[in-house]
């Protein structure tokens, strides 16, 4: 299997378009932060050097562009979600412009303030193409199979759904046995134990058989994948079954997959057509769906435990969707306790389009001017820091003042590199007035968008899966849209190494 873009979908995720939270209703509001104190680094003296220089790009914008200057649809705040994870064209950040006010930050074990889409480290996600849908009282929880099967007692918050998501690229298995056309297990009551590799046409399982897998098995269905009428998949100890489909795939009537050992990893479906993978009346199982072209439907009092990911998802006549939420660790073993957010209204956060947006950092002709900038951290015996309350680096400069007191509208990006050194608590912060991104081996790791007030977010590198020794570029993207603030504070602990700005077109008009 591989995957476009990123390569750790599981927590890193790819491009998104917005978020659905099952959670009733949000209440509008914004929570305005202060920076928190950071843990306690490893580093306890000094780094080399004490001051590190980032060097980077500042464009200027006339106050008439159509994105400065602006009150976003839902008010000034906090905007998330309205970037895409990864990096595009030219190493600068894609707009897909259907993201939402951030109500309630989420938060980290240590209640630092986090990006949404790594609450959890990633786990409590569920990515899908389209936006989901629920009706006729369907249950749409989180649970943790590490601790066991699925209780609805003790069951967590409702998961989140990111809109818009990029759908990894399925290979078909190879080296499997000669097809066959049809396989039919229908015996009443009967038992039959599969222990090879299966490639077929059609696989029907029914009337109260009982599959039992024995081994790793993987099975190739080329145009129909049935149980129903009571039927039973067992996996054995050990056993793990990986099931690819291109046609129908259908588990209805009374039917139970993989309850006996409740762990979804062990059963993985990987749906390569388009025809939607159907669970109904009263279906029971555990298993990992991966569906890039069709939807899963839950309904009709089924339940389905485990991971999603697809073009969309349709629950309802009281069906179940329980994601697991395991492996909530850090890359240090480190327990994640986060705390959820809440989302309020969808907006674009005041970004016209993904075309205006597109100006933002590069060099347009007629539209921004751009010089070098350099800020400078330095050292304080904890952690590298920049702190500015009035951050307005081109008054009088490039489009000038244009009749107020300082030249309000900019973009400022630069690019550094470090190394990564694992369980070292690593973290980068940001405060400021206006938006900013922050991008580390290219994947979002800062989402701050929209004209806010005094707003900060923190990431800690252990939980993006990095690898430890190894040197990595951190991309940061800033605009500065509104007249009345300019707040601007960087906190880190990595000696970062700067890199010369871009080239610039001061000389142009």
């Amino acid at each position: 299997m591989r995957y476009r873009a990123a390569d750790n979908y599981g927590t890193r995720g790819q491009v998104i378009r917005g978020i659905v939270t099952w959670s009733g209703m949000a209440v509008l509001g914004v929570v305005a932060c202060v920076l928190s104190q950071p843990r306690a680094s490893g580093m306890m003296h000094p780094p080399s050097p004490e001051v590190v220089h980032l060097t980077g790009t500042i464009r200027d914008f006339e106050k008439t562009h159509v994105d400065f200057n602006v009150v976003p649809s839902g008010g000034y705040g906090h905007y998330a979600m309205n970037v895409a994870f990864d990096l595009g064209v030219e190493d600068r950040p894609t707009f897909r412009g259907t993201g939402f006010r951030v109500d309630t930050q989420w938060r980290d074990t240590v209640s630092n303030p986090i990006a949404p889409h790594l609450y959890g480290g990633g786990v409590g996600l569920v990515r899908v193409a389209n936006t989901p849908t629920f009706e006729n009282q369907p249950v749409v929880d989180t649970f943790d199979s590490s601790e066991g099967p699925y209780d609805p007692d003790t069951a967590g918050p409702a998961p989140t759904f990111y809109v818009g998501a990029e759908m990894p690229t399925v290979d078909e298995p190879t080296g499997l046995p000669p097809l066959v056309d049809q396989l039919v297990y229908d015996a009443n009551h009967g038992t039959t134990t599969i222990a090879n590799d299966i490639h077929c046409n059609k696989f029907l399982v029914s009337n109260h058989h009982t599959i039992l897998i024995d081994g790793n098995v993987t099975i190739l269905c080329e145009q129909e994948f049935k149980f129903q009428n009571h039927a039973h998949l067992e996996l054995l100890p050990g056993a793990t079954l990986t099931l690819y489909t291109k046609g129908v795939l259908t588990i209805q009537d009374q039917v139970d997959m993989n309850m006996n050992t409740a762990d979804p990893s062990r059963f993985v479906i990987y749906n390569l057509g388009t025809e939607p993978v159907i669970l109904q009346n009263q279906v029971e199982g555990y298993a990992t769906v991966v569906s890039p072209n069709a939807q899963m439907l839950v309904q009709d009092g089924s339940d389905f435990y485990g991971t999603f990911t697809g073009q969309s998802l349709h629950v309802k006549n009281q069906g179940g969707f329980h994601l697991d939420g395991a492996m909530p660790f850090d890359e240090c073993g480190v327990q994640l306790n986060d705390t959820m957010g809440a989302a309020g209204i969808p907006s674009t956060g005041g970004v016209s389009s993904a075309a205006t947006y597109d100006e933002w950092y590069r060099d347009v002709l007629g539209t921004n001017l751009s010089i070098p900038h350099t800020i400078d951290l330095v050292w304080n015996g904890t952690f590298y820091e920049f702190a500015s309350n009035d951050f307005y680096p081109i008054d009088g400069q490039l489009f000038g003042n244009e009749g107020d007191t300082h030249n309000n509208y900019f973009t400022f990006t630069f690019t550094a590199y470090f190394i990564y050194e694992a369980c070292d608590d690593q973290f980068f912060e940001f405060m400021g007035s206006d938006d900013a991104w922050l991008f580390i081996d290219q994947s979002l790791a800062i989402d701050l968008g929209g004209i806010i007030p005094s707003t900060d977010q923190h990431v800690d590198l252990d939980r993006l899966g990095l690898v430890d020794g190894e040197s990595y570029a951190m991309q940061f993207f800033y605009a500065h849209r509104n007249p009345t603030q300019a707040i601007f504070r960087v906190r880190t602990n990595v000696p970062l190494i700067g890199t010369e700005a871009e080239s610039v077109n001061a000389g142009f008009d």
